[in-house]
């Protein structure tokens, strides 16, 4: 039986066509796209971005086509056959952790082997000694064997410290007894564990002579390699269908009393001594966090990376959907026939998807600040100096918190400005905003990582009022702190709206209302008996204060870099680019400002006054925005095949897909039997739909 499917008559689009419309967009830029990319990600990384692209494009393996229609189990098998291409790929071209992120990026496919670089692999390299990289991260490098990282369970997850799987040492044997005591100690969630792994890195509170020191991380083997059949007393499987991630087999594990070497510890900084049981403490109790701090620091750039997709395609749609005439400013074509405007035209278009343009630009200058901090600290860390983690812990758990909201936000708020088109899953949004939305939760839940951004916030400014020494120096947290305890009266002296497209000022109002916020927090708790749990909204409020404060600040030092800088010099012989990031600067900072304002009145800084100069401005650089629109968002480099999009293509064929993706819906192929008489579904013949 042959199947066929819709076949749409041969008809074009009204005039003017998607691709007149985004060329004409793209031929108003105040700059090329080309010199931006080079400054986002360097010409050398995309050329090795273009050769990745090209193979991976080019390999039947990774044809996508086929995705949107697919149930559960089909994606499970799509992804995992992707994902055995794909280490095939790197042995035969000698790719390397960049290479392998960029098809990863390029591909756009969740799949089974990312918890094992992802967490599996880090975990092996951040926290096991010499002999223990030896015997497990060389074959897990290899992919002899296939971790996942086991933190979260059924019944904890933020609450690492309130997890119930223990490992007890038994000094008899020199083995750890890891067990689940009770159901709620399940592990649960655990990406690529339910059918894919044979190995776990598992966080479990570790017990030895009677005591509890807290959780600890262990390598245990979770099914035999030959057989892939789990081993005794794990009990493994499936968690079920979710929102999205369908392609991966989150799952559960349960441990009935297994016994592993003592040896599977992860020993780096804290060890268990051979017979006696005696333990020894790590330098830093935060050290066993490592992999979560630089999960964060990717959760920041991934977040630059969804805000330019969700940019990308609602952007270029909005240039291409037209709607209405607008008698104020009629739009004519080249035949001087009026048409109707586009969407992006219209300034409540530009005032919803304008400012996510501008938040993925202060994305990608923040994960690079965080990214730039982690690895000074590593350097550090390895001559014995942590003196940088606490701040870069609190950083990195506020700015994870920050951004994925603001992504997941901008994710829906650009799908919907998209009309109903945007429904679609052909849109480009719909599946990429599924799998994008346990960002919130994975590395601890958004909510309560402010919290641990508060602790740090409050303690630094309590040590700053009573003259106590502090060790991180790159803390821009002590510069607002302490100017504002040098005038907690001051108030912003801007006097026009163009005013507040200075730098300092922008600074000193965020700065000004974080620490106003700060201040008062510690003031009730220490002075007013207020509780913890009692201020946990205004708690909530300080950290994303303060994280924005940070973004304000990466943005602005980008681009106003230290002589000799790579940005000096390119903004030396690409002046225009720096003016175009400016003007994003500018709306980022006053966007998020606006939208704020309750808190910048009622610390004092800002009068309502200036509250109506900020608004104006906001509109005046929405304006300046709009002739770069589309080239801002060329400049990010999606390719269709990446986008999946519909709606956001290169080449502006909006409709024209939309109607050939729709007929290849299987659905399309089958004829129904409506006959209330008749027990069957379907009649035999399949035939061709005509429109």
């Amino acid at each position: 039986m042959t199947t066929k499917y819709v076949t749409f008559p041969d008809l074009q689009p009204s005039e003017p066509q998607g691709s007149d419309l985004l060329a004409a967009e793209r031929a108003q830029a105040t700059f090329r796209p080309n010199d931006l990319t080079d400054l986002i990600y360097g010409a050398e990384q995309m050329n090795k971005y273009a050769r990745v692209q090209e193979i991976i494009e080019a390999d039947p393996a990774f044809d996508k086509s086929a995705h949107y229609y697919l149930g559960r189990e089909d994606l499970y098998k799509a992804s995992l056959r992707k994902e055995k291409r794909l280490a095939k790929l790197m042995r035969k071209h000698g790719w390397g952790i960049d290479e392998l992120q960029m098809a990863e990026e390029i591909l756009d496919i969740p799949s089974q082997f990312m918890a094992h670089r992802g967490m599996f692999v880090p975990s092996l390299m951040s926290q096991a000694d010499d002999e223990q990289k030896e015997a497990f991260l060389k074959p897990a490098l290899r992919y002899q064997i296939i971790g996942c990282y086991a933190q979260t369970e059924l019944g904890h997850g933020s609450n690492v410290q309130g997890l119930e799987t223990t490992a007890t040492y038994i000094p008899e044997t020199d083995e750890f007894e890891i067990n689940s005591p009770y159901l709620t100690a399940a592990k649960w969630w655990v990406g690529a564990l339910g059918i894919t792994s044979n190995y776990a890195v598992v966080m479990a509170r570790l017990i030895s002579n009677g005591k509890d020191h807290g959780p600890h991380l262990f390598v245990v083997q979770l099914r035999d390699l030959k057989t892939h059949k789990p081993l005794p007393g794990r009990t493994i499987g499936d968690i079920g269908p979710k929102l999205g991630y369908n392609s991966i087999d989150n799952g559960f594990l349960l441990l009935n009393k297994i016994r592993i070497p003592r040896f599977n510890m992860l020993s780096k900084y804290a060890q268990v001594e051979k017979g006696t049981g005696r333990y020894t403490k790590p330098p830093n109790a935060r050290l066993a966090y490592g992999t979560m701090v630089l999960m964060r620091v990717y959760f920041v750039l991934a977040a630059r990376r969804a805000l330019a997709r969700a940019a990308t395609i609602s952007i270029r749609y909005s240039a291409i959907r037209r709607q209405f005439v607008d008698p104020e400013n009629p739009k004519k074509w080249n035949n001087g026939r009026v048409i109707e405007s586009p969407v992006i035209d219209y300034v409540i278009q530009q005032y919803r998807l304008f400012p996510v343009l501008a938040q993925a630009y202060a994305c990608h200058f923040a994960g690079l600040a965080l990214k730039d901090l982690y690895e000074t600290y590593i350097k550090q860390s390895e001559k014995g100096d942590f003196s940088l983690l606490a701040y870069l812990h609190a950083s990195s758990s506020g700015l994870k918190s920050l951004t994925t909201t603001m992504a997941v936000t901008a994710l829906e708020d650009c799908r919907l400005a998209c009309g109903g088109h945007g429904y679609s899953k052909f849109s480009g949004f719909v599946t990429y905003s599924q799998n994008y939305a346990p960002n919130s939760t994975w590395e601890g839940d958004n909510y309560l990582l402010t919290q641990q951004v508060a602790r740090y916030l409050f303690k630094t400014y309590r040590q700053l009022i009573s003259s106590a020494p502090l060790t991180a120096t790159v803390d821009p947290t002590v510069t607002y702190l302490q100017r504002y305890l040098n005038n907690p009266k001051c108030t912003c002296p801007a006097k026009s709206p163009e005013d507040f497209r200075k730098p300092e000022i922008q600074l000193q109002a965020f700065g000004h209302r974080a620490a106003y916020m700060i201040a008062a927090a510690v003031d009730q708790l220490d002075n007013h008996g207020r509780t913890w749990n009692s201020l946990l909204v205004d708690i909530a409020a300080i950290s994303r204060a303060h994280c924005q404060y940070v973004l304000v600040c990466n943005f602005i030092e980008a681009l106003q870099p230290k002589s000799n800088s790579q940005y000096d010099k390119f903004f030396k012989e690409k002046p225009e680019i720096q003016s175009v990031l400016t003007t994003l600067r500018d709306l980022f900072a006053l966007h998020t400002m606006q939208k704020e304002f309750g808190e910048f009145l009622s610390s004092g800084y800002l009068s309502p006054t200036q509250s109506t100069m900020v608004k104006d401005q906001v509109l005046a650089l929405l304006k300046e925005v709009r002739p770069n629109a589309v080239a801002l968002v060329d400049s990010f480099r999606f390719s269709d095949y990446t986008l999946q999009s519909a709606l956001g293509r290169y080449d502006g064929k909006v409709y024209e897909t939309l109607c050939e993706w729709a007929s290849r819906e299987p659905l399309n192929s089958v004829t129904v039997d409506v006959n209330l008489g008749s027990d069957t579904l379907f009649r035999e013949e399949r035939v061709i739909s005509k429109l």
